[in-house]
């Protein structure tokens, strides 16, 4: 699977969320719906619950200067989707995840480089939240 094989991913309303005492993690206030589209024709739904807890990216502070801080930016909503699926460990697949991701955040303007640069740091770094099964 690469970055080309989903075709949208689509939502009728921006997610409701509010931020933590913490001050680095987020909770989802009412369900989030997000379609999938895959060009083979399928397609997946994905319905992130309300009471799910996630941090956004986990983008270290030296690189905010570059792609934006974890809750700021265009792949921000992006983050939240990515964060459920690997949450769900969907289709045991983390390359799923992050193919999905990348699309989500291209859709949303985010430039190529910086998706790129995105896109092959949770490719790299990301197995490291992936705990379990993988079959990517």
């Amino acid at each position: 699977m690469t970055p080309s094989d989903i075709k949208a991913v689509l939502y009728d309303d921006l997610p409701v969320i509010s931020p933590l005492p913490d001050g680095k993690t987020w909770r989802m206030e009412k369900e989030w719906v997000i379609t999938i589209v895959l060009k083979n024709g399928t397609f997946d739904i994905i319905r992130i619950k309300e009471g799910f807890i996630f941090d956004f990216a986990s983008i270290p502070k030296f690189a905010w200067g570059i792609v934006g801080s974890p809750a700021t930016g265009l792949h921000r909503y992006g983050a939240i989707l990515h964060d459920y699926l690997y949450y769900l460990h969907f289709f045991n697949n983390r390359l799923y995840a992050d193919c999905v991701f990348y699309t989500f955040n291209e859709q949303e303007g985010l430039g190529k480089v910086k998706n790129k640069l995105m896109y092959q740091s949770v490719r790299t770094f990301g197995g490291s939240a992936w705990v379990g099964e993988d079959i990517s």
